[in-house]
């Protein structure tokens, strides 16, 4: 039990991160697209705006960003795998 445990963990923290570093390009390849380069330094620089950026991006686009929502929904089972994968023994 306890290998499946940390196996959980182990993948958890994996999707968390991957998924996590893919929507920070995401908002950043967005920002470029929007403002260019000082777009980039801008997302850079208010990091937190990430966190409502797929309210912003539907406005100014006008499309669902239905990859966004998607990673977020995978970052969300890696933050459940690893609460299951969590020692709890100590």
């Amino acid at each position: 039990m306890k290998i499946l445990k940390n196996m959980l963990k182990i993948i958890g923290y994996i999707l968390t991160s991957i998924t996590s570093i893919l929507m920070y390009v995401y908002y950043l390849l967005a920002m470029f697209r929007w403002l260019g380069i000082i777009g980039v330094v801008a997302g850079v620089l208010v990091t937190p705006l990430a966190v409502i950026f797929p309210l912003i991006f539907w406005i100014v686009e006008g499309i669902f960003p239905v990859f966004y929502f998607l990673l977020w929904g995978l970052w969300f089972v890696g933050l459940i795998f690893m609460a299951i994968g969590k020692d709890n023994d100590k």
